[in-house]
């Protein structure tokens, strides 16, 4: 530990009234997007991106097969472009408007879903994930509204999969877990997102309803080093003692993929197959694996 650090910075009036003014240009940043974030989802501003999960072990054969996509809010925004969730998705949770989007996402991920389904047999294994905040998971008759949309939309419950960082659950947390075990009793398929090492990890994965854990991008990224291969292969092992599924979340190299595959990781997301891609793009990709699964399938006759 450095314990000299930086010199002492000292703010004469001048640098304070900067200070204040930059805290002041953030909330007003804040509140103007607040209400434009209104007016997005009633004007069709918002749209959705969908990335891949893709198999990392398996049977013969299957190994980078496409096995779930997650779909990604995004902000088309008329003057100030792209928007970045971090950016919006943090002033949303301050209102009911993090409700609103999540339905809205909920909807719209699961009417595509339907269409390719519906228009290629072979994709109704394919498995939609989404993501709720805490707000959403603490919505009455959430779990009512989900199975009545997939009824509507004629997809099997255990073809969803819900997301969920580990503070959705945190505050006012029996709420949220009884609607997570109420989903998974519906057959919906339940996921800790972020999922990170710790020395209580394997108490925390035992008081939640789950059947899957999603690993943090910062341990992928540290595999390579024994304490890093050492942290991933104890939570593998973990999640397989519980009966977890696990897949790694922001994988970027072929190297980091072999790593994972040693390790006995099964599942893998992330820039190294693509980056999310829009409802048609993701169309076309789904259309090419299953030409890929075909040809595979195909089996010279004997000459």
């Amino acid at each position: 530990m450095d314990r000299q650090g930086p010199p002492q910075r000292r703010f004469g009036p001048a640098a304070g009234d900067q200070l204040l003014g930059a805290v002041a240009g953030r909330s007003s940043f804040s509140t103007s997007l607040a209400a434009e974030l209104t007016e997005a989802l009633a004007g069709g501003q918002l749209a959705l991106e969908f990335q891949t999960e893709r198999r990392i072990a398996g049977a013969l054969g299957r190994s980078g097969t496409i096995r779930s996509v997650e779909a990604l809010v995004r902000w088309r925004h008329p003057s100030r472009g792209l928007v970045r969730p971090a950016d919006f998705l943090p002033i949303a949770e301050e209102s009911d408007l993090v409700e609103r989007i999540g339905m809205w996402v909920l909807g719209e991920a699961t009417a595509r879903a339907s269409v390719w389904q519906t228009s290629d047999p072979s994709l109704l294994g394919l498995s939609l994930s989404i993501n709720m905040s805490a707000a959403e998971l603490r919505r009455p008759h959430l779990v009512e509204h989900v199975l009545a949309l997939l009824g509507e939309k004629a997809m099997a419950a255990e073809s969803l999969t819900v997301e969920f960082q580990e503070d959705a659950v945190a505050a006012d947390s029996r709420t949220a877990i009884d609607a997570l075990r109420a989903l998974r009793e519906a057959q919906v398929r339940t996921s800790l997102d972020d999922c990170i090492a710790g020395p209580d990890l394997e108490q925390r994965l035992r008081r939640l309803p789950l059947d899957a854990i999603k690993i943090h991008p910062s341990m992928v990224a540290a595999l390579g080093t024994a304490p890093g291969d050492a942290s991933m292969r104890a939570m593998v092992v973990l999640a397989r003692g519980l009966g977890l599924t696990t897949v790694a979340e922001g994988v970027e190299t072929r190297e980091q993929l072999a790593r994972l595959r040693s390790l006995g990781c099964e599942f893998a997301q992330g820039y190294l197959y693509g980056k999310p891609l829009g409802a048609s793009g993701i169309s076309a990709l789904l259309r090419a694996e299953r030409r890929r699964r075909s040809d595979k399938s195909v089996t010279p006759s004997p000459g």
